[in-house]
C-alpha cells in the first residue's frame, strides 16, 4: 500500500486460496462443505494489524451476552453465565445460528455498518479490498466475490466483520 500527501492511494492485494473443510452437524449426518479462504502470508500479516485497529472499535458495540471468538471470552465463560442464571430461577438459552452467515453477508451493507464506526479512508479501503480480493480456486483460476467474508483469515475468526454486521446497536 503506497500513500502520501500528493498520492492518491492504491491498494495491492492478493487472493486468498480456497479449500474446503468437512463438517457434519451430528455424527450420523452426512457432511457438508464450508470453503475457507486461506490469505497469503503478506495478507495475514496486514490483517493481524488491521485486526489491531478494529477490534477495539467494534468491541465496544458487541452485548455483553455475546461469547463466540471475543478477545477474553471463551465458551466456558457461557457456560458458567448460564449456571449463574440458571441458579436464579432462569430456564431458557437462546443458542442462534444463522446458516451461510459468513457466506451471504452484502458487503455493502457491511461497508456501511463499518462506515459508522471508522472513518479513516485508508482503512475502509483496505476492509473492501479484503472483501474484494477473490479466492483463488485449487486448479489456478480466480472467483471473485461478490458476497460474504472470507472464512480463515485472521478478520475472520467467524469474523469480526460479520459480527460487526450482526450487532444492533
Amino acid at each position: 500500500m503506497a500513500s502520501g500527501p500528493d498520492k492518491a492511494m492504491t491498494c495491492r492485494y492478493c487472493q486468498t486460496t480456497r479449500v474446503w473443510r468437512a463438517w457434519r452437524k451430528g455424527i450420523r449426518e452426512e457432511p457438508t462443505f464450508t470453503p475457507l479462504g486461506i490469505p497469503t502470508v503478506t495478507d495475514r500479516v496486514v490483517q493481524a494489524a488491521l485486526k489491531l485497529v478494529l477490534e477495539p472499535i467494534f468491541e465496544a458495540d458487541f452485548e455483553p451476552v455475546s461469547y463466540g471468538f471475543r478477545p477474553e471470552r471463551r465458551a466456558h465463560d457461557a457456560i458458567a453465565e448460564i449456571h449463574h442464571f440458571g441458579t436464579k430461577g432462569y430456564r431458557w438459552v437462546l443458542d442462534a445460528d444463522i446458516e451461510a452467515c459468513f457466506d451471504s453477508i452484502d458487503h455493502v451493507a457491511l461497508m456501511d455498518r463499518v462506515r459508522l464506526r471508522v472513518k479513516d479512508k485508508r482503512v475502509l479501503l483496505l476492509v473492501k479490498a479484503f472483501l474484494k480480493a477473490g479466492v483463488m480456486t485449487t486448479i489456478g483460476t480466480r472467483e471473485a466475490t461478490h458476497t460474504g467474508t472470507p472464512q480463515g483469515g485472521i478478520l475472520t475468526p467467524p469474523t469480526l466483520l460479520a459480527t460487526s454486521a450482526l450487532t444492533c446497536r
